[in-house]
């Protein structure tokens, strides 16, 4: 007997909602105790002084290169037709060109870093929760001996947190064909061609970034010849590409860095343990595409002009 499509919908509801409910509920304490272990396995505020400037700054370079890299392909190809029709528009709402003004958006930006951290967990505020766990962790480096007991509960309760998510994600194909099954009755039937236009492009553009931008960066910067340095470090890469986890394959770049690639123990556990966190060109260009992709699914217009 077939199920009518209203039962059909309403089983792809209940998936959906349960899925992305479940990582709602986690992401805001994820965010905070991963940076809170990221700031305080660097050891000591004076490595954090000596390094942190560079390590930043090559970490913005290369998120940045990233998100440019996806963005202009993403604006660059043909565009994605529409599913869905514009909102109507006795439903949006204009913004003046003073509440989009400068000093309007450094004060919005401002109250909501430093709004409170319980309520910005409760509300999913995650500019302040980044906030508050950089000046925390910080001010735990300051005032707390290595080893405290302090460090230790940070690092139990994000593996906890690491075990949780990993066990939710197993029920990411569910929600991915809730989702689908979604927009397949409620589009063109198209969607399912699109979607493989997309994954086809940021798994390109991932490739470029990963084997020739980041290569190129560390030539420049390092003068290590290229071939020998990808050799080096295609353990963790192929370690990366099998889970798709950062944190799982830390500890085997750690060896890498300083057992083959000569980095030493003190920059290589400041900056890799940081950039797992922190560093993430992939999320970034993917970020940027998803963001062209879904607006033009939705008949939005995100062209490069004003």
């Amino acid at each position: 007997m077939a199920w009518p499509d209203s039962v059909l919908l309403t089983f792809t509801d209940i998936g959906k909602i349960i899925y992305i409910g479940l990582l709602k509920m986690l992401v805001g304490l994820v965010v905070l105790f991963s940076l809170l272990q990221g700031i305080t396995h660097i050891g000591s505020v004076v490595q954090l002084k000596a390094l942190g400037g560079k390590t930043i700054a090559i970490y913005m370079l290369t998120s940045t290169l990233a998100i440019c890299l996806g963005l202009g392909a993403a604006l660059m190809m043909p565009t994605w037709p529409p599913l869905t029709s514009l909102p109507d528009s006795s439903h949006l709402t204009l913004i003046s060109q003073d509440s989009a003004s400068g000093g309007a958006i450094s004060t919005k930006l401002l109250d909501m870093a430093l709004a409170n951290p319980f309520h910005a967990l409760a509300n999913g505020n995650l500019l302040a929760i980044v906030v508050f766990a950089l000046l925390l962790g910080i001010s735990l480096l300051l005032t707390l001996p290595k080893q405290h007991a302090v460090f230790q509960v940070i690092d139990g309760i994000n593996q906890g947190l690491t075990k949780l998510v990993s066990g939710i994600v197993k029920f990411a194909p569910v929600a991915v064909f809730s989702i689908i099954f979604q927009y397949s009755t409620q589009g063109n039937g198209a969607l399912f061609g699109e979607l493989a236009q997309f994954a086809l492009l940021v798994f390109v553009l991932t490739a470029i970034h990963g084997g020739i931008t980041l290569p190129l960066l560390a030539k420049i910067f390092t003068g290590r010849k290229i071939l020998p340095m990808m050799k080096a470090i295609s353990a963790p890469m192929a370690m990366a590409f099998t889970t798709s986890s950062s944190s799982a394959t830390l500890p085997l770049s750690l060896q890498v860095a300083q057992e083959d690639l000569g980095v030493s123990q003190t920059t290589s556990s400041m900056v890799l343990p940081l950039g797992s966190i922190m560093n993430m060109d992939g999320t970034a260009l993917f970020e940027g595409v998803a963001a062209i992709f879904l607006a033009q699914l939705y008949g939005i217009d995100l062209g490069t002009s004003a």
